[in-house]
């Protein structure tokens, strides 16, 4: 029987992957870990893996030599060796655009926040202080505001509508071709000098690693504020952190972080201008059982032989995978 091992994951139960298994008569066997030796140990003979945050790379390869797949839960694959996958006739699926709604909802959410102060106000409530114009001075009229969106994708494009529609003036940048309605910088530093707002979404890439810098940073007005919802090597944390303690940025909001989860002595942890939330943007009930089907879904039409729809790497490897 065609098996299927399950190095990692979040989730509190298994069976809806059993499930969509058994459905076409493959094993799911559960790795003790998310070590090579505890996952290559667990299935040494499995044919597709389903991964969520464990590493995966050649010395996994070598340990499963009938490997055919490579599902991983979520949308990025930066914990994942794709090129050597593909050396290796090896596919790799992902959940697709599954969490567009959410990762975009959570960017507002964290846009809205910063701007109108709402994280310092509540604090000051709660301590037993009732000073309104302490935390709130300075704040802007959102239409007053340009709002920088880096990235123009499917979570993007959604974000810079959504900016849109609350009033910012949008200025976007991407490199690559997009369809999104929204005026563009023909540079980086075009769009970090002249917004007030800057929302990241995109991939972790070696083109992307610390995109943002400190010369980025040094480009952006003193007033300026920074979300991060796509990943946290795209931003440079030492060159983040000594903005911030030097007032060269005003604030930022963080979902995601060079090392997860975030270190206890991190100084972004008492910084009252950073609002920090643990790599939840994507995550909704609906998201989450999405991402679950998609990516088991691929790993089955490639065991099949079919063209998955998620498919991150060489598009023949689907039938060549077939034929391992």
């Amino acid at each position: 029987m065609t098996t299927v091992v399950l190095a990692d994951s979040d989730f509190a139960d298994t069976e809806l992957e059993r499930q969509e298994l058994a459905d076409a008569d493959v094993q799911l066997v559960l790795s003790s870990g998310s070590t090579v030796d505890a996952i290559a140990g667990a299935a040494p003979d499995a044919e597709g893996l389903l991964v969520q945050w464990a590493p995966v790379g050649a010395a996994l390869f070598d340990r499963l030599a009938r490997l055919r797949v490579v599902g991983r839960y979520g949308t990025g694959v930066d914990t994942i060796d794709v090129d050597e996958a593909t050396r290796r006739g090896i596919a790799v699926v992902n959940s697709g655009h599954y969490a567009t709604d959410e990762v975009a909802a959570h960017a507002i959410a964290l846009i809205l926040a910063l701007v109108r102060r709402v994280c310092a106000l509540d604090r000051s409530v709660r301590e037993g202080r009732w000073e309104p114009l302490e935390h709130s001075a300075g704040i802007r009229r959102l239409s007053a505001m340009r709002a920088g969106v880096i990235g123009l994708g499917h979570i993007g494009a959604r974000v810079a509508s959504h900016l849109q529609h609350l009033g910012f003036s949008v200025i976007g940048y991407d490199p690559m071709p997009t369809t999104a309605s929204v005026d563009q910088a023909a540079t980086l530093t075009e769009l970090l000098s002249n917004s007030d707002v800057v929302t990241v979404h995109v991939p972790l890439t070696d083109s992307t690693a610390h995109l943002i810098d400190a010369a980025e940073l040094g480009c952006m007005p003193s007033h300026a504020l920074l979300v991060n919802t796509s990943r946290g090597g795209v931003v440079s944390e030492p060159a983040l952190i000594s903005a911030l303690e030097e007032g060269r940025l005003s604030g930022a909001a963080l979902d995601v972080f060079e090392l997860e989860p975030l270190d206890s002595s991190s100084p972004l942890r008492a910084m009252t201008n950073v609002i920090l939330t643990p790599h939840v943007a994507y995550y909704s009930v609906e998201a989450l059982e999405e991402a679950r089907r998609r990516t088991v879904r691929g790993v089955l039409a490639v065991l099949r032989g079919a063209s998955p729809e998620e498919l991150v790497n060489d598009p023949t490897l689907a039938a060549r995978a077939a034929g391992r």
